[in-house]
């Protein structure tokens, strides 16, 4: 409901009392589905693995690590990158495409993308 606040789009009781239309506001708030559950979504956590932070301390330096990353946000996009480091794009929503190496992907709703990282020597790398 915040953002029906914010936006200035709250059903008024009192608004449907004046204009004689108490009948057609609880027939809509009876049947209408709040305002936070249409689309605007708000989430405190990003998670991976299940967990808000995640480190992999085992990998050897010019290993190649495949990782999958899907956006299961309701109408959120994320550009998703491993700091400044390149990365090769090797499927999209499940599909394997022609590797296209890249250092920001622009992930819509629902997208999934594998990607094949080659893992640094000496240096710790932040996937955002």
């Amino acid at each position: 409901d915040y953002y029906q606040y914010k936006k200035n789009s709250v059903r008024s009781l009192w608004g449907a009392l004046k204009a004689r239309e108490l009948g057609t506001f609880f027939g809509n708030e009876w049947s209408r589905m709040k305002g936070m559950d249409l689309s605007d979504v708000g989430y405190d956590a990003f998670l991976i693995n299940g967990k808000r932070s995640f480190e992999v301390s085992d990998l050897k330096p010019g290993k190649k690590v495949r990782i999958r990353i899907i956006n299961a946000a309701a109408s959120t996009y994320f550009n998703i990158s491993l700091g400044q480091e390149e990365m090769k794009v090797i499927s999209a929503d499940g599909v394997d495409i022609e590797p296209a190496t890249s250092r920001q992907i622009l992930m819509g709703m629902a997208e999934t993308y594998d990607v094949l990282y080659t893992v640094p020597e000496g240096k710790k790398v932040e996937l955002r």
